[in-house]
């Protein structure tokens, strides 16, 4: 972030003074490390004031090998660190004095912090630069290896663009122009998919004199992300989906007893989500109160009536609310929407995430928050708050036009100095659990702890490219009677690493018999019981087999007879029968008696 200079001449003068001009170059190298060289021009637009020294803050805290130099010489500059940027300050060599007389100098730097490797891709974010009323000229230049391939994402859109063949020793370059620039910062995206290794831990206990049963949230697919499940262990009774998408592995523990479940895999990670639809009932959930959301306040619903869209929401949030390192470190916990509007200096993940879900929700947008991990090489400027083994939480909302929830991080568009988290999110926040519907459960990974202890129970690493198994259901029918209907009993297990079902068309042998469409997502180790009716009219008709189409897949299955539900199902028909039977002769009798005695 370009900043503010001071100028003499002998008094103190006002930027104004000045008409300035920039020409930045970021020149990306194959280990990561980025060559910063800024071209800076200061003209004189009076003729008794000049520029005796400079200010420069950039958005990143690891800095080396800072030049500075001018038409004289290099000079030594004063290095300040904070929080989350770098302040350069030092005094011109060279007085240039004179109306229209220009200073031209340079500022040059190294840094990691511009260009991350996570896995299989790459991403480049170069804060925005301060807007000034007075820069005739900007120009950014960003050149990157050409082996990091064609970038699947860069906002702003670049002006000019130059790409290459992957080959070593030759570079593709962008350019950026004052006027596509603004003060956005620039964002890209080599790679259109991520994967993550990941190990956690969850523990159980069961205090009670009696069994107990237990759930555990392991992370779900969500329509970023895609799980392989690798192993549960020990494998869960069953796996659940509640109503917000989370995954709930069930476990029955006895009295006392302890258990630890350990969970491996790997995440692929999406850069472009899927569509999802919303049904009125959730609709209406994602838009009312809930513990610390709170939707209803009447200072909520003022400021949600001004703000209205989701992205006018997270330009509020980032602007209003500043991240406060110190809490972090001294532990403070959740505080709600309402308390970080009123107290916007001390915020954390949590209060940015409350904050927008609260005043979306109010704003007629559905909304929830996400909590999981989010890989950061920099915790200053993409911290982590959460005190579970360093988690982070970031919002989502729905987008109506494109039918999908999409996720975003005002923190991190706080903490980066401006670097766009609306519009695209990289490929770094693995989703742990979903709350929509309850704004604390169920609990995330790393969170299952039945003592204090420092044993690390997340272990998420990037990974290389995995090929993604294939579903794995394994279903099992059984038709039965029940007087003039039958029923089939369609048992569907999961037996495989990911989630499977979906749509299901369900037909019969011989055909007509059954015929219906069912959506179920069946996660590894779940297992889901269907009634699935036969036709009216049919429901005499026992089928041979089911055709279940799924996807691309299609399955014959054989349907078993249940002999025992069927035959007490005949006996007591056929004791039914034998009383209508007889009650139709009772009747014909006494019919003819009455004739005879006529």
């Amino acid at each position: 972030m370009l900043g503010w200079w001071l100028v003499s001449a002998p008094r103190l003068m006002a930027a104004s003074e000045f008409e300035t001009s920039y020409s930045s170059i970021y020149q990306v190298g194959l280990n990561g490390v980025t060559q910063v060289v800024l071209d800076i021009s200061l003209e004189n637009k009076i003729s008794n004031v000049y520029a005796d020294r400079f200010s420069l803050s950039v958005g990143f805290t690891d800095i080396r090998n800072v030049r500075v130099k001018d038409a004289v010489g290099l000079i030594e500059p004063e290095i300040v660190v904070t929080d989350n940027q770098t302040i350069i300050r030092f005094m011109f060599v060279d007085k240039v004095v004179g109306k229209g007389k220009v200073n031209r100098f340079s500022v040059s730097y190294e840094t990691q912090d511009i260009a991350i490797k996570n896995g299989s891709i790459w991403e480049v974010n170069i804060p925005q630069l301060e807007a000034d009323k007075e820069i005739s000229s900007q120009k950014v230049t960003l050149i990157v290896p050409s082996v990091f391939g064609e970038p699947a994402f860069i906002t702003p859109k670049p002006d000019t663009a130059t790409n290459n063949p992957p080959a070593a020793n030759t570079s593709n370059s962008y350019g950026f122009e004052a006027l596509t620039l603004g003060n956005r910062a620039i964002s890209a995206v080599f790679g259109t998919e991520q994967y993550m290794r990941f190990n956690l831990i969850y523990h159980l206990e069961n205090n009670s004199p009696v069994k107990q049963g237990a759930e555990i949230a392991i992370p779900p697919d969500t329509n970023y992300q895609k799980m392989v499940y690798e192993s549960i262990r020990p494998e869960p009774e069953n796996v659940l989906i509640d109503k917000d998408g989370n995954w709930l592995a069930q476990y029955t523990l006895l009295p006392g007893q302890k258990l630890d479940v350990s969970t491996t895999g790997v995440v692929k990670i999406s850069f472009n989500p899927d569509g999802s639809i919303l049904n009125q009932d959730m609709w209406e959930t994602y838009l009312s109160s809930s513990g610390y959301w709170q939707v209803d306040n009447a200072q909520v619903q003022a400021l949600a009536d001004k703000l209205g869209s989701a992205k006018s929401v997270y330009d509020y949030v980032t602007d209003y609310l500043s991240y406060d390192y110190n809490k972090v470190l001294t532990g403070g916990g959740r505080v709600g929407a309402l308390a970080a509007l009123n107290a916007p200096e001390t915020a954390i993940c949590t209060e940015f995430t409350d904050l927008f879900v609260t005043l979306a929700r109010a704003a007629g947008i559905p909304a929830r928050e996400l909590e999981g991990y989010a890989f950061t090489s920099n915790d200053k400027l993409r911290p982590l708050s959460l005190t579970q083994d360093i988690l982070h939480a970031w919002p989502e909302y729905y987008d109506l036009q494109t039918r999908r929830w999409v996720q975003i991080d005002p923190t991190w568009g706080d903490t980066t100095g401006g670097v766009d988290y609306f519009n695209k999110l990289d490929l770094n926040h693995f989703v742990f659990v979903i709350h929509g519907s309850d704004p604390v459960n169920p609990l995330p990974a790393g969170a299952y702890k039945t003592e204090v202890t420092s044993n690390k129970d997340v272990k998420v690493i990037a990974s290389d490219p995995v090929v993604m198994p294939s579903e794995d259901l394994m279903f099992e029918a059984v038709y039965k009677r029940n007087w003039w209907k039958g029923v089939i009993e369609l048992t569907v297990k999961n037996q495989g690493m990911v989630a499977g079902g979906g749509s299901l068309v369900i037909k019969s042998e011989p055909e007509g018999v059954v015929d219906e469409v069912r959506e179920e997502v069946i996660p590894p180790y779940g297992e889901r019981v269907m009634l699935v009716n036969t036709a009216r009219g049919k429901g005499l008709i026992a089928p041979s087999n089911l055709l279940i189409k799924n996807g691309q897949r299609e399955i014959m299955v054989r349907v078993e007879q249940d002999e025992a539900w069927g035959t007490s199902v005949k006996v007591a028909a056929g004791a039914v029968g034998a009383t209508i039977l007889a009650a139709g002769a009772y009747t014909a009798v006494r019919l003819l008696l009455r004739r005879r005695d006529r």
